[in-house]
């Protein structure tokens, strides 16, 4: 991939062939053949040309061009890059954006400097090969015509490397080669902060004999990367991540899970092969659409008052432990979500405050809020479980002279203010808002609701 042509020939050696090179922000076309001394100039930023004129004496001098004035300049030429890495950015250029755009050879190297190609170019420079793509540019430069899976790859152009955590772009050129499926897995796993050396282990230590047959998967001959000319291409290990998106085998699943309760890598990729050898249950069993595993640890968890050093994490009968697990954390499921509950408002215990007339109070128990919703004939009852969870929190403002009435209901999420209600999914008095507002500029919350 060391050529690009532009037209259906290619006359290197001859006065017909531009070459193509690129220093910093700018593209350098001239015809090394021809017995002109003409140079121009592309700033990829803004896709302007200017001209180059090289004088003995005086130096460089740089003039501005207009495109309809330079477009004979390219007629019946073809195109070249000597730089290898800089080529595959132009057969990007030439394949993945709308050629449409780009009917003659002037509008051709515009597009060069499309934010697309530019992205990818960071992932060139880098030496990272993203294979996926060059596949595709090589099939399209056999077969002549553009392929609909394009599309996709549209969207991952939206990830550069400048988007990972230094681990992680190191990690990925360490990889060298990588699919624009990985990119978009990594990016999520880098995102929600897992630990990449744990990432690397995986992929390590599955790929070894003992587990190798376990942790590979076969494409769907659905899918996009299916290759129907080289069926044992379609095999791959489900930690190379090169086919999670859409995929039964959730492989940010099973990396949450051992993360989260600090799971031993060994301990578990033994129990995976055990469960397959002895239960016959595979990856999409313990992890699919059910993820038993990980309900499993999370009522093992509950169960053991939240002590993981008690927990039994690799039962040797999972499916009978998992019933039986199962049905006691259902007799005692509502002890548990009250002390959640308990536990997660006790976090925002600092919030609580009072004012001359009024205060800010934070539930202790899950039935003031059920007492909430009865009295003010709102629906702030379904909000419980999201309490529960951590994904958001209620409060109420309340008279000081009738702490125990229930006033102005008040949801906190993400250290917003998004809702306020009175009686009926009433505005607040003005008086009430001026209290809110204090509030939260005490306590560094932002308001994300208004009033008509």
């Amino acid at each position: 991939m060391n050529e690009v042509v532009f037209g259906n020939k290619i006359y290197k050696e001859t006065t017909m062939a531009i070459r193509i090179r690129k220093e910093g922000k700018y593209l350098y076309l001239d015809k090394p053949h021809a017995d002109e001394d003409k140079e121009y100039r592309m700033d990829l930023t803004t896709g302007m040309f200017d001209r180059v004129n090289h004088y003995k004496t005086t130096g460089t001098k740089i003039t501005p061009v207009r495109v309809r004035n330079i477009t004979r300049w390219f007629t019946d030429c073809c195109m070249y890059c000597e730089d290898p890495k800089f080529a595959k950015v132009i057969l990007f250029s030439k394949h993945h954006i709308d050629n449409k755009r780009y009917s003659s050879a002037v509008r051709f190297v515009q597009g060069i400097g499309h934010q697309k190609a530019r992205r990818y170019e960071s992932w060139v420079s880098l030496g990272i090969n993203i294979t996926d793509i060059e596949k595709r540019i090589e099939q399209n430069e056999k077969t002549g015509h553009w392929s609909y899976n394009y599309r996709y790859i549209h969207t991952y152009m939206n990830i550069v490397p400048s988007d990972f955590s230094k681990p992680y772009r190191k990690y990925i050129q360490r990889m060298g080669d990588i699919t624009t499926d990985m990119i978009s897995t990594l990016h999520s796993m880098d995102q929600k902060g897992t630990n990449i050396d744990l990432i690397q282990t995986l992929r390590e230590k599955s790929n070894t004999p003992q587990y190798r047959e376990y942790f590979s998967a076969t494409r769907r001959a659905y899918d996009r990367g299916y290759d129907r000319e080289h069926p044992e291409n379609n095999i791959y290990n489900i930690f190379d991540f090169a086919n999670n998106d859409g995929s039964q085998y959730k492989v940010d699943r099973i990396i949450d899970c051992i993360t989260e309760y600090n799971l031993d890598v060994d301990a578990f990729l033994a129990f995976c092969l055990r469960m397959y050898n002895v239960e016959g249950l595979d990856m999409d069993d313990l992890f699919g659409s059910g993820n038993h595993y990980k309900d499993y640890l999370n009522m093992e968890k509950n169960l053991k008052n939240g002590s993981m050093a008690k927990m039994d994490k690799y039962p040797q009968n999972f499916m009978t432990t998992f019933h039986i697990v199962k049905r006691e954390y259902r007799v005692r499921k509502e002890e548990f979500d009250e002390n959640n509950f308990r536990n997660q408002c006790d976090r925002f215990r600092h919030l609580e405050h009072q004012y001359k007339k009024y205060s800010i109070v934070v539930p202790q128990h899950s039935s003031e809020i059920e007492n909430e919703a009865d009295c003010l004939k709102h629906c702030v009852r379904i909000y419980i479980p999201r309490v529960i969870e951590g994904s958001t929190l209620i409060c109420f403002l309340r008279d000081n002279e009738q702490l125990e009435e229930p006033l102005v209901t008040i949801e906190v999420k993400d250290n917003h203010i998004t809702q306020a209600y009175g009686i009926h999914d009433s505005k607040p008095t003005d008086e009430q808002l001026d209290v809110m507002r204090r509030w939260a500029r005490q306590h560094d919350l932002k308001l994300s609701w208004s009033w008509d």
